[in-house]
């Protein structure tokens, strides 16, 4: 049985291998399973943005207030139905700049056009693997594939975001696009070179392939990537409770 599916994945995604870029350590805790929870305000947030600018994009007639009420109900949702605390003053600074990133993302997505779908899964099988690679595109349109992204503004496309973006479409035929939606403007970034993040994005698949090679015993592969930084913001208390008994 080969490496992946010996340590019971049974796919690989985008999310997955940039997150192996970012802290190897931390996706060889949630192959074990180990996890910090579910997600907080900042996540909340982009959800409830994301889906209120999908709303204009099929109906551009929308006006902004129902935007703003639609996105507000949404994080209120994700709010009550949190299992976890949560700070307070994040959450009410989160919920305060929903209607920001609203205005910033209105004109763009009211004047793109009507997408053929959304918010759809693509599976892309290689002869790399034995597994498929699986991701969720954000927007399908006649000649593109976009991915939104809420948060920070940004000059140019993020490498990961490159390469996420460039498996949607490979997969899908389309001319891949990321837009960087923050509080004062949309930045839009075509992707360019598609078929060298793909191949970048099998190499680091193949490095975490090779890593989880050298044993059924995935405590002993964790040996075989950096040791953590225990200070790094992607981990929480769960994980780095873990770290301190895998890698100690």
């Amino acid at each position: 049985m080969k490496p992946f599916k010996k340590h019971k994945i049974e796919y690989l995604s985008p999310s997955m291998i940039n997150q192996f870029v970012e802290c190897p350590a931390l996706t060889m805790l949630k192959i074990m399973g180990i996890t910090d929870g579910e997600a907080g305000p900042s996540a909340w947030r982009g959800t409830a943005v994301e889906k209120s600018l999908t709303n204009l994009a099929y109906k551009p007639d929308l006006e902004i207030g129902d935007l703003f009420e639609n996105a507000d109900n949404v994080f209120t949702d994700l709010t009550d139905n949190a299992e976890e605390q949560h700070s307070v003053e994040k959450i009410n600074q989160e919920k305060q700049d929903i209607p920001a990133f609203i205005k910033s993302g209105y004109l763009f997505y009211k004047n793109l056009g009507v997408p053929e779908d959304s918010q759809k899964r693509i599976e892309l099988w290689t002869e790399d693997f034995d597994i498929p690679i699986i991701g969720y595109y954000d927007f399908l349109y006649k000649d593109s594939v976009r991915d939104m992204k809420t948060g920070k503004s940004r000059s140019s496309i993020a490498s990961g975001h490159a390469r996420q973006s460039s498996i949607y479409g490979y997969a899908l035929r389309k001319t891949p696009f990321v837009d960087y939606v923050s509080k004062t403007k949309v930045a839009s970034f075509q992707v360019h070179a598609v078929e060298r993040h793909i191949q970048e994005f099998i190499r680091i698949a193949k490095t975490l392939e090779n890593i989880l090679s050298i044993s059924d015993d995935i405590r002993e592969c964790c040996q075989f990537v950096p040791y953590p930084n225990i200070e790094h913001w992607m981990f929480g208390s769960t994980t780095r409770k873990a770290i301190m008994d895998i890698w100690q």
